[in-house]
């Protein structure tokens, strides 16, 4: 993702040899080849800082930051309220209905079928600020958006850590702000927040639970096991040491929030923000990311995967396509990563790559 104004796969394919009469299957028992591959490019417009999820057999792509030069526009770039949907069966693009506001670092998160946007930053004052009313369901049967309740300052934000457990929604940490000039307000925030789906209302959870260790933005996050994982990311990118990059991995188990969080043992090899990750099984996949001080683009070409069961981290392909500030989606074993920018702080790419795990290689 943008690391001073704003910060969030063809390569050689590993060949399974023919075993014994009893061959070890993969982890996640994925039909296809293992490696990295590409797939149909994103049409219309290179994307990064865009939010990207799974359902009804596509790949949606929601709003980011696009090409577009405007005399009032430091970066070169305007928010879009764009949606694109990838059918994974006929690896085809359609366009689907726009988000209601233009926001980029949404926070997406998929209950019951349907797509809920919960905030996200939008161009405010020549800034971008979280968006109390950027607060969205859509419906893929008629293909529209409604409008939910607003959300309350105090659990606004974008670029959180999101999952879903049961009817609700859990979000931890964010940005609030992320002024688009060098020494502005680089907001990162360590609040946790819930939203029932059912109720279409937000809570805060208990007191052990309401904040993070340590605030984090453009971080990594999943739920496994009813443990909600959040991983790596970045705090106060701007005026941190090192750009705020964290190697940390905090955990909280949502069926007993008085527990509190904990700080996992297992450190991430390369401390990063901006990255894309996805959990297959009891693995969680981390690529890419910024801040790289050791290559021109900033960008890092990592993949580090975390393993939940042994609290370890390994390092396996690199991508062959360094990216940073986007989401990836994940479907039968493969993680799809759509677009992202390939040089630090903004360069949005329409390639689009998918990550298979690979056999034994954990």
């Amino acid at each position: 993702m943008l690391l001073q104004y704003c910060t969030i796969l063809a390569g050689l394919a590993h060949q399974i040899g023919l075993a014994s009469a009893h061959p070890p299957r993969p982890w996640n028992h994925s039909p296809h080849r293992p490696g990295w591959t590409n797939t149909t490019k994103i049409p219309i417009q290179p994307r990064q800082e865009n939010t990207a999820a799974y359902l009804d057999g596509s790949i949606y792509l929601l709003g980011g930051i696009i090409n577009q030069t405007l005399p009032d526009n430091p970066l070169g770039a305007t928010t879009t309220s764009m949606v694109q949907a990838y059918d994974i069966d006929t690896r085809e693009w359609r366009s689907i209905a726009s988000l209601p506001t233009a926001i980029n670092h949404g926070n997406v998160a998929v209950v019951d079928n349907k797509l809920y946007i919960l905030g996200g930053l939008s161009l405010q004052g020549g800034n971008w600020i979280a968006d109390n009313n950027a607060s969205y369901v859509y419906c893929s049967r008629t293909n529209t958006w409604r409008d939910l309740a607003p959300i309350p300052s105090q659990h606004s934000r974008g670029s959180a850590a999101v999952v879903t457990h049961g009817s609700k929604v859990y979000l931890a940490g964010g940005l609030r702000e992320l002024d688009l000039f060098i020494g502005g307000i680089y907001d990162t925030i360590d609040t946790v927040s819930v939203y029932d789906t059912r109720t279409d209302t937000w809570d805060d959870p208990p007191a052990a639970a309401s904040r993070l260790p340590e605030g984090r933005d453009h971080v990594a996050a999943a739920l496994v096991d009813d443990i909600f994982y959040v991983l790596g990311g970045r705090i106060n990118a701007t005026t941190a040491p090192n750009g705020g990059r964290r190697d940390t991995v905090f955990a909280l188990d949502l069926d007993d929030l008085e527990a509190g969080w904990s700080l996992k043992k297992g450190r991430m090899p390369t401390p990063r923000g901006g990255l894309s990750f996805g959990a297959v099984g009891k693995k969680v996949c981390t690529f890419g990311g910024e801040g790289n001080p050791e290559v021109e683009s900033g960008v890092f070409n990592v993949t580090e995967v975390y393993d939940i069961d042994s609290d370890s981290w390994s390092t396996l392909r690199q991508m062959p396509l360094p990216v940073h500030g986007t989401y990836a989606a994940v479907k039968d074993g493969r993680v799809y990563i759509p677009g992202g920018g390939v040089h630090q702080n903004f360069g949005p790419t329409n390639v689009f790559q998918i990550y298979t795990p690979e056999h034994n290689r954990w």
